[in-house]
């Protein structure tokens, strides 16, 4: 088996935190993701735990955690059924650049 050559620090795509404490930045998203279970519950209109769900949207109602993974990617996370609701794989420089300190 042969190792992969080291990335390059030029090789890799860099993804930057971007803290926008004043809400300057404009939600630019077109499709959401949903939980499949959070999505039947909301259709329903009752929730896991047999309450009825007020009026609101499905981005409001759906709980995701979205990180960075220990391995080489991103996971959508659902909070309220402890699933994982889909991941992202990153490949080659670009994990290897994710896996440093973030702050370099």
């Amino acid at each position: 088996m042969t190792k992969k050559p080291k990335a390059k620090k030029e090789d890799s795509v860099r993804i930057g935190v971007v803290y926008d404490n004043a809400r300057t930045t404009p939600n630019t998203i077109r499709l959401y993701f949903h939980c499949r279970r959070c999505l039947e519950e909301f259709k329903a209109g009752i929730d896991h735990l047999g309450e009825p769900i007020p009026p609101m949207r499905p981005a409001d109602y759906c709980r995701l955690n979205v990180g960075i993974t220990t391995g080489d990617g991103w996971q959508v996370w659902c909070v309220r059924h402890e699933v994982n609701v889909t991941e992202f794989h990153i490949e080659d420089a670009t994990a290897e650049a994710l896996s440093g300190d973030p702050r370099k």
